[in-house]
């Protein structure tokens, strides 16, 4: 889905808004918007209306504690906006009202018949009058490209110690779609990055790899707003290489200091 409608009075004229705002404060507001906006993306021409990732993901994508977004998902389930599931790690949310206001460039697509090679004039009326126009043939190759990246992702994982394939497969784990930077325009500078924090590390590669996973998980807003782009990783990449340490102190000694067995 591209968009969906957001009335311009939603806060005042809307009873669950307003009640929103009341309870969990502006921050409420903002997160049920970026809510619509991460369930929203992964909507297509289907009527799929759901969202699942790790509760990880979640807590970043809504800027919040596991507890803070459960008492907020809860209201919002009360409310019969929202439903959600829990099943392991994975939080998966439905939203059906989105099915109402999304794109009508998704509703378009539900009813055309992709392999149409046409061309049509789309007319919406919602307060104002727009008018687009629009290669049915689009839909097929956005399926298409959909295709081509979950083949790609496929052979990164029979493959994931060739090149930055396992970085490429970690980010695409932590966001659900390969990053913008493995490709294109600017991809180069970010590869550099890695080969010279590579370097840093005396080659070590699988070292590497897991303090990207830590820097994945890591919710600085400046890292979340720039979606982990390994440029952002050098000035942090020392108190990853710590956590690592840390972790595997704990495997090698009890908590009280000694060695395992002694």
């Amino acid at each position: 889905m591209k968009w969906f409608k957001h009335q311009t009075d939603a806060s005042e004229s809307g009873e669950f808004i307003s009640e929103l705002e009341s309870i969990f404060g502006l921050e409420g507001y903002a997160r049920w918007f970026k809510l619509l906006e991460k369930v929203g993306y992964r909507m297509d021409k289907t009527d799929l209306c759901s969202a699942a990732y790790p509760w990880s993901d979640w807590q970043r994508f809504l800027r919040g504690k596991r507890k803070k977004l459960e008492t907020f998902l809860e209201h919002c389930q009360n409310k019969g906006k929202i439903s959600y599931s829990s099943t392991g790690n994975i939080l998966e949310i439905k939203i059906p009202n989105l099915l109402i206001i999304r794109d009508n460039h998704s509703k378009n697509l539900q009813a055309a018949d992709k392999r149409l090679a046409s061309k049509e004039v789309e007319l919406e009326v919602d307060k104002e009058v727009e008018l687009e126009v629009k290669d049915l043939t689009a839909p097929a190759k956005q399926d298409a490209a959909v295709a081509s990246e979950s083949e790609v992702v496929e052979r990164y994982r029979k493959a994931p110690d060739k090149s930055w394939n396992g970085f490429l497969l970690a980010w695409y784990d932590s966001y659900g779609r390969l990053p913008a930077w493995s490709k294109g325009r600017g991809s180069k500078q970010e590869y550099i990055h890695l080969a010279d924090y590579q370097k840093k590390l005396n080659g070590d590669k699988p070292l590497l790899l897991n303090c990207f996973k830590l820097f994945l998980k890591d919710e600085d807003r400046y890292l979340v707003d720039n979606a982990h782009r390994p440029s952002c990783m050098g000035k942090r990449l020392d108190r990853y290489l710590n956590q690592i340490k840390g972790i595997q102190k704990k495997k090698d000694y009890g908590f009280d200091g000694r060695a395992d067995g002694r």
